[in-house]
Order: structure tokens, then sequence, then C-alpha cells
């Protein structure tokens, strides 16, 4: 906000975006180290689905804002909406703590009487295991006292640990395994073709709204909010829908579903155009809470990596494909005879592709 010079400006929002990157990867792990397996892909999806909420509603208030307090006005506000989600985060109680508690959050939602029925369980299995000690230990009756008898002491059992400990794996043995797995370079691959997809349009929309319809960047930002109210259901619904149904068959059908309406985006009739442009949006985004849902299952199949590892390489993936998709659409717009029917073929096959 107060930066005097580009550099400054380019070094915070270089910070900017190391901090996001941050807070996504541990978001995500934290969301499936608490969630119970089989509600894996619908908390993903309300993730998601607050995410576009943020995304619909922020235009609005930063412009209100810039109106009315000038260019220090939004950022005041993204600093406050900032220090109340430190806050939260804070207060966040993770699953390591609740299970000292009694309750386990990866188990769904537990009662008192099954609290009190692992409680006993718990007891049983340590009394059991304290008889299986004494049973080891053999009491020898010497005939007679030796020296050697009387000075050798006894070496005392060490302590058995309460639970087996998970045993800590490098870095480079967890970057290996993820590279040897088959479903994470398919996963890879798709989040890759989504991040393109999805930011192809950011350069090439308003360009072919204003050449063909003469938009301006107010009706520009009014399409873009009707493409984004439909993908706040949508993310939830497809997280929910890939519980019941596996995130791959879902992943599938909502990319060859859009790829199909994505050959409507010719046309050049307005409502045409636009309705095309909000249904192919909106499944697109449909693939982001199974995708991050195949990451987590990915994860649980290999038990010798975490949550961070699988999310850190769907960031990666995400981070290149919005890279790659909007310098490639805008030099494909400007240098091919017909840009936007090139720009979109190629969304097309990418779609079809995965």
């Amino acid at each position: 906000m107060e930066a005097p010079n580009f550099a400054a400006m380019f070094i915070a929002r270089f910070m900017e975006g190391v901090s996001a990157s941050c807070i996504w990867i541990s978001g995500l792990s934290l969301i499936c180290d608490t969630a119970p397996e089989s509600k894996v892909g619908s908390q993903l999806g309300a993730a998601m689905m607050g995410l576009n909420v943020g995304l619909v509603i922020a235009p609005p208030i930063g412009g209100a804002l810039y109106n009315r307090f000038g260019y220090r006005g939004p950022f005041v506000f993204a600093i406050l909406v900032a220090f109340f989600d430190l806050v939260g985060r804070l207060l966040v109680i993770e699953r390591k703590d609740a299970r000292k508690w009694g309750h386990d959050p990866g188990r769904g939602l537990a009662t008192g009487v099954s609290i009190e029925l692992e409680r006993r369980q718990t007891v049983q299995q340590q009394r059991e295991f304290d008889k299986t000690q004494m049973d080891d230990v053999s009491i020898d009756v010497p005939q007679a006292v030796t020296p050697q008898a009387v000075t050798q002491p006894t070496t005392p059992a060490e302590p058995a640990e309460d639970s087996p400990r998970r045993p800590q794996i490098s870095t480079k043995r967890a970057l290996l395994l993820m590279i040897r797995s088959p479903r994470i370079a398919t996963a890879t691959w798709a989040t890759v073709v989504f991040a393109i997809t999805i930011s192809a349009l950011e350069p090439t929309l308003p360009l072919r709204m204003q050449e063909v319809w003469n938009y301006d960047s107010k009706a520009v930002g009014l399409v873009y909010l009707a493409m984004a109210v439909p993908t706040v259901f949508m993310t939830y619904l497809s997280g929910w829908t890939s519980d019941k149904f596996g995130a791959a068959i879902i992943t599938f059908i909502c990319f060859i579903a859009a790829s199909l309406w994505y050959l409507c985006l010719m046309t050049r009739v307005l409502w045409f155009f636009i309705m095309s442009l909000i249904i192919s949006n909106m499944l697109l985004n449909g693939v982001s809470a199974p995708l991050s849902a195949e990451f987590a299952s990915i994860k649980r199949s290999i038990n010798e990596i975490g949550y961070a590892h699988v999310y850190g390489a769907f960031n990666i993936a995400y981070g290149l494909g919005t890279l790659v998709g909007p310098i490639t659409a805008g030099q494909i717009y400007d240098q091919a005879s017909n840009g936007w029917r090139s720009r979109t073929c190629d969304s097309l096959v990418l779609s079809s592709l995965e």
C-alpha cells in the first residue's frame, strides 16, 4: 500500500504469494486431517465454496471502498480481514489436541458412550499388555548364592511407548515416492490443465467482448460476476458427489461437459455466449473439489508421505498452470488470424485430453 517504488511493491507482492501458498497448503492439509475420510470431498468443496464467495463479494466491496476512501480504502479493509483471519487460525483446535479430550474429528462426531467405550478398550488393552510383560519375566531360584549372582544387577525393562510413532521421512524420499506414483502424475496433470483453462480467460475475455459487442469494463465486470455466482454452489456439489461416486468419475464428467460448452463460445449471439460462458466456467470449477479430494486419497494410499507433500504438488501444479495459461492465451489471441477461435480450441483440446 505504501510502496515508494516498483521494486518494493514487487517484493511485497512476492511475499504475499509465498504466504498465500503456505496458507493454502496448510489449510487443505488441516481439513483432510480433521474431516472423516467419507466426507473429505464435501468438506473440501465447502472450503472452495468459501473461496468463491470471497471472489464474488470482494470486487464490489473493493470498488465501493475505492470510490469512498480512495486508494488506501481497500488495503485497510484487507488488513482488517487478514487480522480476523489470523485470530480465527489461532483458535483452531487441531485433531491431535482434540483427541486428548476424548473426541476424534477424523472418526466423526463422538458421543459420551463412544468415548467411554474407547476409554475402557484402552484400559483393557493396557492391562493385557501389563499381564504379558509379567508373564515374560522368569524368576530363577538359585541353589546356591554365588558372588556373581549377588553383584550382577538386574537390567530393568524399558517402558513401552503408548503408541507407535510414525517414522520420519526425508523430503528426498517423499519426492521420489510421489514421482513414482501414477496417480499423482495424473492428478497433477489434471490440475495443470484446470489452471491453464480457467486462467486463459483472464486476458482474452475482455478483449473478445469489447471487439464483438463493444463492452466496457463495467459490463465485462458484470459478466464476470454472473460467471462467479454459480461456482459458489458447484464446488460443494461436486465435492459431495465425489464422496458418493469417487473423485475420478466426477472430474472426468466435469472436464468433458465443460469442453462441450467451450465449443459454443465461438458464437456471436450475445445471450447464448454469456450462457455458454457461465455453464462452462461452472463445470470447470466443479473440478477443483474432486481434484483436491483425489490428492487426499493418494496420501492415504502412500503412508510414508503427508498431506503437506501432496498439496505442495497440487499448489505447484496450479501455480504453473496459472503462469502458462494467461501468457499462451494472450499470445494466441494476438498472433493468430482468428485469435478467439484458436484460443477456444486450445482449451477444448486440453480439456478433452484430460
